[in-house]
């Protein structure tokens, strides 16, 4: 069995709260996930976006992401992370992935656990296929582009890898809200599901975004969106998860804090391509 930490939507800001958002608790509820990592000899962590949250000027913003990213640096393990909308609300990606400093500089980018392939995307896009620039987007209006369509179908269409998951802030599953898309929904989800539902592999999407988290299974892939680290008014309302994944293919996240544990995966390894 290889476990994987899972967290999501730390939203750190010094001195701020947002609604539910307590985003100045986040550096000590980051602290303490990492060290319930560490101490399950965790040695993977996936971080699924929003590091970090507005502040009142730019250089707050930088100051904030320095402090995050000298938590994550001190974690002994390897530490990938997707891009999310507020991550860029006053820095470029390039900036962002320079500033944090925990892997290669790329906003989508593959990599391996074992014989597991992960796939980290990038759908901070305007639906017209600009990329986003500091400040100048929409929260709900995410895309992801041709080439990154046409880079995800080469990647799901190897055959030498046991399982694929797909990780991304933004959402890639499908559901309503008030008889409309939800907007955490990415705006071309419906052309990318179809991709991956073609490809007939064991296909597992990890994502971020909806911070009251949610899980469902259609047509075969199952979708797992992470509850937001910093939702709850005290430290002890955490949300984080480690991620089992078995070898007769069962996947597994055990919830802590706030998120509770899903069993995502039940299939025998049979069935694995």
């Amino acid at each position: 069995m290889i476990s994987i930490g899972l967290l999501s939507d730390v939203h750190y800001a010094a001195g701020k709260a947002n609604g539910s958002r307590y985003c100045h608790l986040s550096d000590a509820k980051l602290k303490a996930c990492l060290d319930f990592f560490s101490r399950e000899g965790i040695d993977h962590v996936i971080c699924l976006g929003d590091m970090i949250d507005k502040g009142d000027h730019p250089d707050d913003d930088l100051q904030n992401l320095n402090t995050i990213a000298g938590i994550l640096q001190r974690y002994k393990g390897s530490v990938h992370t997707a891009i999310g909308n507020h991550d860029l609300d006053s820095m470029t990606k390039d900036q962002f992935l320079e500033r944090l400093a925990i892997r290669s500089k790329m906003p989508y980018y593959a990599f391996m656990i074992c014989e597991d392939q992960f796939l980290v995307l990038d759908p901070n896009y305007k639906t017209t296929g600009e990329a986003y620039t500091p400040g100048q987007f929409e929260w709900d209006d995410a895309y992801l582009p041709p080439d990154q369509i046409n880079w995800l179908s080469s990647r799901l269409s190897l055959n030498h890898y046991r399982r694929t998951f797909i990780l991304s802030h933004q959402n890639l599953d499908q559901r309503f809200c008030n008889g409309q898309a939800d907007p955490h929904i990415i705006s071309n989800a419906s052309e990318i599901r179809r991709l991956m539902e073609s490809k007939k592999k064991k296909i597992t999407v990890l994502q971020g975004h909806y911070h009251h988290g949610y899980f469902q299974q259609m047509k075969g892939i199952s979708y797992f969106t992470l509850k937001a680290m910093c939702e709850g008014s005290c430290i002890q309302n955490n949300s984080f998860a480690v991620l089992d994944l078995y070898d007769d293919g069962r996947v597994v996240a055990r919830g802590y804090g706030d998120q509770q544990t899903v069993e995502i995966e039940s299939c025998p390894s049979s069935v694995l391509n």
